[in-house]
């Protein structure tokens, strides 16, 4: 995964327009951009309420970096996509985590066909 949305202002952007498609441990919030020629980019959120201990958090937020890095050769582009983690992350396992992100990006319609 090459690029992230990091600016404030694109994580704002996702918020305010971007859809929401939720899971159990995670939701995506996607938007399209006719501007981004690019490829999909994300931006991964962990708060302090998923865990308090940082390398819980840190551990969560490198798999869904590497699941969405896999996945990126299936992925449209010309995408912001926010992955918003839920407390139920941090008792979910990787191959789970894989299954609900494909489930995800399905629902948005970020898969190409």
């Amino acid at each position: 995964m090459e690029k992230r949305t990091l600016k404030k202002k694109e994580f704002d952007l996702i918020y305010r327009k971007g859809k929401s498609f939720n899971g159990r441990s995670f939701s995506l919030k996607v938007l399209a951009q006719k501007y981004l020629s690019g490829s999909t980019r994300f931006g991964i959120v962990l708060g302090l309420k998923i865990s308090k201990k940082a390398v819980v958090r840190n551990k969560k937020k490198r798999q869904l970096k590497e699941i969405a890095r896999k996945m990126k050769s299936q992925l449209k582009s010309g995408f912001l996509v926010s992955v918003i983690a839920k407390p139920e992350i941090v008792n979910t396992e990787y191959q789970e985590l894989n299954k609900e992100f494909l489930c995800l990006c399905q629902k948005a319609g970020l898969l190409k066909c």
